[in-house]
Order: structure tokens, then C-alpha cells, then sequence
């Protein structure tokens, strides 16, 4: 089954947001050109995602993130 959303997601050109830890969401949501991401760990233990080149400031807290970065665990992430 892997194998056919690979597939079908290289054909559409489509592709997630951040590169992400398993079970780790990311959700993307643009309004008036801004986009803002959320990203949501799922897992009972930290883990991690990347935000490649992007610099992103969480909306909760002000703080910035770039490259590889740590999200607790159940934690929730406002990015923009």
C-alpha cells in the first residue's frame, strides 16, 4: 500500500511541508498568502522534524526554529 501512495505521490507532485518523524503531523494552512503550519507529535515520546532552510517563529511562544528541531511529546506546534 506504501508503495501506491508513493507512487501516486510522485505522479501529483505532492509532498509534506516539513520532513517528520513517524507520527509527527504537519498541517498546512494558507490564508491571505500567509501560511502557517501545525505541527502536532502524536507519540508518548519526543521526537523530531525538519524545517530544511525555513526559519520558523512559533505563534505561541515567539520562539524560533530551523533545521532540525525537537517537539515533546503530544506537543503542538504554531509555525509561520
Amino acid at each position: 500500500m506504501q508503495d501506491f501512495v508513493d507512487t501516486i505521490s510522485e505522479i501529483k507532485n505532492l509532498h509534506g511541508e516539513l520532513t517528520s518523524a513517524k507520527g509527527v503531523e504537519v498541517i498546512a494552512r494558507e490564508k491571505h498568502g500567509e501560511k502557517i503550519l501545525f505541527v502536532m507529535n502524536h507519540n508518548a515520546e519526543t521526537a523530531t522534524f525538519d524545517t530544511g532552510d525555513l526559519t520558523l517563529e512559533d505563534q505561541l511562544t515567539g520562539e524560533t526554529y530551523n533545521g532540525s528541531v525537537v517537539i515533546q511529546a503530544r506537543g503542538v506546534l504554531i509555525l509561520k
